[in-house]
């Protein structure tokens, strides 16, 4: 037997593998929980996370990482000793997608301000542009002189190619010009 979806002829047997994917790979949240990781040397300094797995688990992932990460949270974990820092549950946060587990620990790192926790859980679409446009004007303003330079060079090098981009596009664009010319 077979099933359309999608305008595309699927077996029965894909379409429930399928199901079977998805709802396993979503279902996970269910199990979705906030942690904090703390220093017994120093409790006041500590790292919140979140995951979907068991918390020794989740801690045996940070060990192996730890040896290769040079964040500070790794790079005081490696000084102290990893036996020297302990997991402890936060709380459990069931949802529905990795999106919402990042945006509650977010809320919690924002909430407590965490020592090790150097950057955000979750960025927005919008908070990502704002950062990306800042960075580059940031760039822009360091490097002016490098860009004019860069820029005056390709015009030289390319000044044929330039010349026939700008009066194909005049062509192409006759009436929009007249147009604004108008509205003007």
């Amino acid at each position: 037997m077979k099933i359309l979806v999608n305008m595309c002829i699927i077996p029965v047997g894909h379409v429930r593998k399928m199901i079977k994917k998805f709802n396993e790979k979503y279902k996970a949240y269910d199990k979705g929980k906030i942690y904090k990781i703390y220093n017994i040397k120093h409790p006041v300094r500590f790292y919140v996370g979140s995951t979907i797995l068991r918390l020794k688990e989740r801690m045996n992932y940070h060990k192996k990482k730890m040896m290769k990460c040079n964040s500070y949270f790794y790079e005081e974990m490696r000084r102290e000793g990893f036996e020297n820092f302990r997991i402890v549950l936060q709380h459990n946060y069931p949802c529905c997608c990795r999106d919402e587990l990042r945006k509650e620990e977010n809320r919690v790192i924002e909430l407590i301000n965490p020592y090790y926790n150097t950057r955000r859980a979750y960025v927005s679409e919008e908070q990502r542009k704002e950062c990306e446009k800042k960075r580059y004007k940031k760039y822009y303003e360091n490097n002016k002189e490098k860009i004019k330079k860069r820029k005056k060079e390709y015009h030289k090098r390319n000044k044929a190619k330039i010349k026939e981009r700008m009066k194909t596009y005049y062509e192409n664009n006759k009436q929009k010009r007249k147009c604004a010319k108008r509205q003007k």
